[in-house]
């Protein structure tokens, strides 16, 4: 046998000549297709023979010389864009998030949570129940969310570090995110979800305040990132992580249980093999957390559980707010920020009747102006389309419907949609987004797996097309957000409350004053600034010589009231004094 190469070795010179032959055979048979693509065969036949004499020689393919040292320069080029891009993009999603923590509201629940953690740390107070249940007696199992806050407070007093921190956290969890995503659909649905969970508005407005709903979101992500794990690594030591969260996020919210069933189905439909050493140890450790709360509960009755039991629940009945959960889940996705406009935490809100009636457009569009609505309405249809085609293709036969179960995203979205429309009918409660926002990790993959879709294996218009749609979705988002907080919270938010909290301090050191709010009462989170921020507790009573009004301008460039002792433009609000007869000016 011919052996130009010098291989001794008898059966490595056989391999050499049947790996010729099989490769003859190849050659043969692709001669038809060859006349129109001359130089891909004649690399395609380089690019096998020098593999198979690297296996022949004791080296591993993959280390020759390439045929095409200009294509493989391209390909690794692209594969250093796609693996720096989308941490340039979070990083761009982290400046703008810190950007808008000082327009970020801050009333009741912000001042409590923000006076809370600062007693932990000046006063060394030892809080052993949660935030209070929203409406009732009751209060989270647990102060685990108290004393994370309780970190950035060690740092500086400034309540602007709390918002910092939980941004930071929200973008170390996508993070998280990204990888999962690269993982699971490839480096360019990862690259759009960074872009996009970077910019979301429910992203941002999820993350820029103390608010225990604005924490357990993402810590949620490392949930589903620990399940990704076990899902594809067979006994992953990350369900002791998995099973550690998944225990002291009902100390965040009550909500949690959508995302144990949503953990418990994707197992059940991945098959996963369990650790279970780590999974005790990880059960333990969270099971130590409730420890102190289990004491109290003993020495009182178990007040609170029956708190819970009794009182957590609402007075809705039928299946309009289930539906509505779903509705919030699906908006996860979009740029929409109707809820939060129409501040829907506090006031009747349907969005129902905002994305399904006449009306609603109409408001919408009044809202946010016809560039910005079209941009908006575009995302809410990727929504529902890449929602629509998922679970069409899912539902084919069983085998399919398991195989969407054991992915975490789609596992976690419609596990987790559907127990959470099972609690809110069992317990009567309003639907509100953050009843679902554990699920608010993985609200943009859907439509991100959709556009990369469209722009995998497209001619390059089509590409283009898509990536340019991408990124002015993207640039729309951040928009919205910006318009929301300029309109709407900037009248609440933490810098216009410190700076009136300032001045007043300043004015009336040492004499009482009253306050006037004919637009939203926020004396609460202001006298609480007064005392932990600024060092200057407030003399407040209702009726004073001395009053103060916090005046909402209608528009940025409104004109001064005529009628006022002293005037001062903070803002988005006039600060207004008016004082009596024989009071000090």
């Amino acid at each position: 046998m011919n052996n130009p190469a010098g291989i001794t070795d008898e059966s490595k010179v056989r391999d050499l000549g049947q790996s010729r032959a099989r490769m003859s055979r190849k050659i043969a048979g692709a001669q038809a297709n060859a006349s129109a693509q001359p130089g891909r065969l004649f690399f395609a036949v380089l690019g096998h023979l020098q593999t198979r004499l690297s296996e022949v020689n004791g080296r591993a393919p993959g280390t020759h010389t390439d045929f095409n040292p200009r294509s493989a320069n391209s390909d690794e080029k692209s594969r250093r864009v796609f693996l720096i891009l989308p941490w340039v993009f979070l990083t761009l999603g982290l400046i703008f998030r810190w950007y808008w923590v000082d327009y970020a509201r801050f009333t009741g629940d912000e001042a409590l949570f923000y006076r809370m953690a600062q007693q932990i740390v000046t006063e060394s107070a030892l809080p052993v129940l949660g935030p209070s249940v929203s409406g009732t007696a009751a209060k989270h199992p647990g102060a685990t969310f108290y004393y994370l806050m309780a970190l950035p407070n060690l740092i500086s007093s400034h309540p602007r570090w709390s918002g910092m921190f939980i941004s930071l956290l929200s973008v170390i969890s996508l993070g998280l995110l990204v990888r999962m995503v690269r993982e699971l659909r490839g480096e360019q649905t990862a690259l759009i979800t960074a872009w996009l969970s970077a910019l979301s508005p429910w992203y941002i407005l999820y993350s820029d305040r103390i608010w225990n709903s604005n924490v357990a979101p993402w810590l949620a992500i490392f949930v589903l990132f620990g399940l990704h794990r076990m899902v594809h690594t067979p006994k992953s030591r990350w369900v002791g992580i998995v099973a550690l969260l998944l225990v002291i996020l009902f100390q965040f919210h009550l909500s949690t249980p959508i995302l144990w069933m949503a953990a418990l189905g994707i197992l059940v439909a991945a098959r996963a093999q369990i650790h279970w050493r780590a999974l005790i140890l990880g059960t333990v450790a969270g099971a130590l957390f409730y420890a102190p709360y289990l004491i109290y509960e003993i020495r009182h009755d178990f007040i609170n559980v029956r708190a819970i039991l009794s009182d957590a629940g609402g007075t809705e009945h039928g299946l309009l707010q289930p539906l509505r959960s779903f509705v919030y889940v699906l908006l996860f996705g979009t740029g929409d920020v109707g809820y939060h406009a129409h501040t829907g935490y506090w006031r009747p809100y349907d969005p129902l009747w905002q994305w399904t009636t006449g009306d609603g457009s109409r408001d919408s569009i009044r809202y946010y102006g016809w560039p910005l609505i079209l941009g908006i309405w575009l995302s809410v249809g990727l929504c529902v389309w890449a929602w629509c085609r998922r679970l069409i293709r899912g539902g084919r036969n069983p085998q399919a419907l398991r195989q969407l179960l054991a992915d975490p995203v789609w596992g976690a979205l419609i596990l987790g949609s559907f127990s959470g429309a099972t609690l809110l009918f069992v317990s009567h409660k309003a639907a509100y987004p953050h009843y679902v926002n554990l699920l608010l990790g993985v609200g943009v993959v859907p439509v991100a797996e959709l556009l990369s879709d469209l722009a995998n294996n497209a001619s390059r218009l089509r590409k283009t097309f898509v990536y340019l749609f991408v990124a002015l979705l993207g640039i729309s988002m951040a928009v919205s957000t910006s318009l929301y907080y300029v309109r709407i919270d900037s009248k609440v938010g933490l810098a216009t409350t410190l700076d009136i909290v300032d001045i007043i301090s300043q004015k009336q050191s040492h004499e009482p004053f009253g306050l006037r709010f004919p637009y939203f009462n926020n004396r609460f989170p202001m006298s609480v600034l007064a005392e932990y921020a600024v060092g200057r507790p407030w003399l407040y009573q209702n009726k004073s010589k001395v009053v103060y009004e916090i005046r909402p301008k209608q528009h940025i460039d409104e004109l001064p009231p005529e009628k006022a002792d002293d005037l001062w433009d903070i803002g988005p609000v006039w600060l207004i004094r008016t004082a009596s007869r024989g009071a000090s000016r």
